[in-house]
């Protein structure tokens, strides 16, 4: 018989064990529910830091929901197998696997840990793994070793399962409740009632099964193998709008797409982001699903349109080599800087592609680096005057360093109202490194006294470039 001591040491090491976890699970359940439309991390439930390590970085040993509570046991096994003799029964093929084992776990720790399917992958033979190390454990020990070492991983397991039923009704209540803050209600009654979607015009749906349950409309999936072609080029680094709208517009007969902005986010390396700005028109943003509808023609092609007046601000016809801003005037007379923090060189880069490029040629160590640089109405060179009530559209195709792509790199239009003194703006961030066309579109209020058309670049170092070209600007009575 265990003498009584063991007996307490052993209740004792379970309840212990049972609290720890119990604040595991705390950390791993929450929810920032305030973050979530600003947060592209909370797809992968890793949202806060220490959610990020334990679902994260360790999810393998602390995701927990498949039993994977006990997968942490062979951390401690792992390491007497390898300090104690059992290793050497092991033949060589069976020592590789175990190394392949350990290498995939730090791979998927390091590179795959934001989405749990790469983890799900280990989840059996860690599992397998971890009761075959404790069997061999326990070969030569005491029987009651044996007894409790097995009811603990029992009462692991059980401690699991009611706590994943627990949160599975949780999260099940969340999802079916339709009244909760943060279900897209107004978006769904939007889909529901509109009559422009129909068998000829169609929905493209990007990872949204909220459409499917929730709406009564036909929609095309982005994985289908009848979209296929046209999310290809959305995944290509260098895909084609024309071509992607085209495939949507003619073929798909889809006149919208549904998308939530942490995925608008999450695909921000691709063409999506370029496609969505410059072919859509965001039409219903609600708790963070977005609903886009597609343009009846390509950009370009609605630029030219007559009812649009454009006002020519980039040339190139003659170019000289610049050395500053003054001298790009071949290019774009009306260019002008409206402030800077640093030292900054303008270049001609390509005569035949007309593009300028922007760089600082000297940078001070804890210094904040900005220039800002654009285009006023009715003010040096552009004559033009402030079309109140009206939309002017900026329409620009630019290509920074990958290391930029942030909230302070971006394009902007603002205007100000010596009425009451305010300024507004509306911007659009750059979001590739590679070429990609923006545009941003701001309704001129009336009474405007200033309306600035400008670009904002923020290097950290002198190897930092930004490059323009193809400038427009639109005036037209609705947004492009």
């Amino acid at each position: 018989m265990m003498n009584k001591k063991n007996i307490f040491l052993c209740l004792a090491a379970m309840l212990i064990a049972v609290l720890v976890l119990h604040l595991v699970y705390q950390t791993i359940d929450q929810r920032v529910r305030e973050e979530i439309e600003t947060k592209e991390e909370y797809v992968g439930d890793i949202e806060t830091t220490g959610k990020k390590w334990l679902n994260g970085h360790l999810g393998l040993f602390f995701r927990f929901k498949y039993l994977g509570n006990i997968n942490w046991l062979i951390i401690p096994l792992l390491i007497w197998f390898f300090v104690s003799k059992a290793r050497k029964k092991l033949e060589r093929w069976q020592m590789a696997l175990v190394f392949v084992w350990l290498f995939t776990v730090l791979l998927i720790a390091v590179k795959g840990y934001a989405n749990p399917r790469y983890q799900l992958t280990l989840f059996p033979i860690t599992s397998v793994m971890v009761l075959f190390l404790l069997w061999k454990f326990l070969e030569d020990k005491k029987k009651y070793t044996r007894i409790f070492c097995f009811s603990f991983v029992a009462v692991m397991c059980i401690f699991n399962i009611l706590h994943y039923f627990d949160n599975y009704k949780a999260t099940w209540n969340l999802r079916v409740a339709l009244s909760n803050p943060y279900f897209p209600q107004d978006l769904v009654n939007y889909l529901n009632t509109s009559k422009d979607i129909n068998d000829e015009s169609r929905v493209f749906v990007i990872n949204q099964p909220i459409f499917y349950y929730h709406t009564q409309k036909k929609g095309v999936d982005y994985l289908s193998p009848y979209a296929v072609f046209a999310w290809i080029e959305f995944r290509k680094k260098v895909g084609s709008r024309r071509k992607a709208f085209r495939l949507l517009k003619k073929a798909y007969k889809v006149n919208y797409i549904l998308l939530k902005a942490i995925h608008k986010r999450f695909y921000r390396s691709i063409m999506l982001e370029e496609f969505l700005n410059c072919e859509c028109k965001l039409v219903r943003e609600d708790n963070g699903w977005l609903l886009y509808k597609l343009r009846d023609k390509l950009l370009e092609e609605e630029l030219q349109a007559p009812a649009h007046k454009q006002i020519k601000v980039w040339y190139g016809d003659q170019l000289k080599p610049p050395g500053t801003i003054k001298d790009v005037k071949e290019i774009s007379p009306s260019l002008f800087r409206l402030s800077r923090r640093g030292i900054y060189k303008f270049e001609v880069k390509d005569k035949k592609q007309k593009t300028i490029l922007v760089h600082q040629t000297r940078i001070k160590k804890g210094e904040k680096n900005r220039i800002q640089f654009g285009y006023e109405f009715n003010r040096r060179g552009l004559d033009e005057k402030i079309p109140e009530g009206k939309y002017v559209n900026f329409v620009v195709r630019t290509a920074i360093s990958p290391n930029l792509l942030n909230i302070h790199n971006c394009i902007i239009a603002v205007d100000y109202r010596e009425s009451d003194k305010t300024w507004e703006q509306e911007k659009t961030v750059f979001t590739s490194h590679q070429w990609r066309t923006y545009i941003v579109s701001k309704k001129v209020r009336p009474g405007t006294t200033r309306l600035i058309l400008m670009f904002r670049f923020t290097p950290q170092s002198q190897k930092d470039r930004l490059r323009i070209k193809d400038t427009k600007i639109v005036i037209s009575e609705k947004p492009l």
